[in-house]
């Protein structure tokens, strides 16, 4: 557990694994909210820099959360005891899923197959030609947060760029940058057989990472 005094801790990217760790965790049995005890915005175990007004990681990461994460649970699972994997409606887009993954190793890259996610209306398929067979394509949208300098970072990125807000109002204020997510093309070959693959998310380690996709047929509707 972190505890609310221990104010470096809250301060760094490692806060966003275990928070996200517990707030998925929550979810799936069905808890509706989650109360964060602190003596307010700005302090130990605040979301801002106290000195500067600045939005710390966490700041970012509960914004993310509420833009991605809908209010529908769905069930996923992970066989890897160090990568966490989570599955909702996407908030305010329909017939949506975004998937969190959190890579809890500090050293090891995940190569991540989102099996059982897609359906016939989920993909493209692609004949390539020139006896290439057919090509299964698929697009997600993904936000990936890491650390600069790993989980004792005190700043976050966002798809490899630093996230730094702008100061307006005399350094009290601050206007937040672009939290937009990366299209990526999934494909993969299919020797003369017409059937969809699953996406395949790369995560950096010590990462986090929401994979928005379309839904299954049925679901999130």
């Amino acid at each position: 557990m972190v505890r609310a005094g221990d104010s470096t801790l809250w301060r760094r990217f490692l806060t966003e694994t275990r928070r996200f760790a517990q707030t998925g965790s929550g979810q799936n049995f069905r808890k509706r909210c989650e109360y964060r005890q602190t003596e307010g915005v700005c302090s130990a175990a605040g979301m801002i820099d106290c000195a500067t007004y600045a939005p710390l990681p966490d700041y970012y990461a509960g914004i993310l959360w509420s833009k991605l994460m809908g209010t529908v649970v769905l069930k996923a699972a992970s066989s890897d005891p160090t990568l966490r994997a989570y599955a909702h409606c996407s908030a305010g887009v329909k017939g949506s899923v975004t998937v969190l993954l959190i890579n809890l190793d500090p050293a090891v890259q995940r190569t991540v197959t989102l099996d059982g996610l897609l359906s016939a209306t989920t993909a493209d398929d692609v004949d390539v030609g020139g006896g290439g067979g057919l090509v299964t394509t698929m697009t997600t949208m993904e936000w990936h947060l890491t650390g600069p300098n790993g989980m004792n970072a005190t700043a976050i990125a966002l798809n490899g760029k630093l996230l730094v807000a702008k100061v307006v109002a005399g350094g009290t204020e601050y206007d937040l940058p672009p939290l937009e997510g990366q299209r990526q093309q999934h494909q993969q070959a299919k020797a003369g057989v017409k059937a969809a693959s699953a996406p395949v998310v790369e995560l950096a380690p010590a990462s986090v990472a929401f994979v928005q996709l379309a839904a299954p047929t049925g679901v999130c509707s």
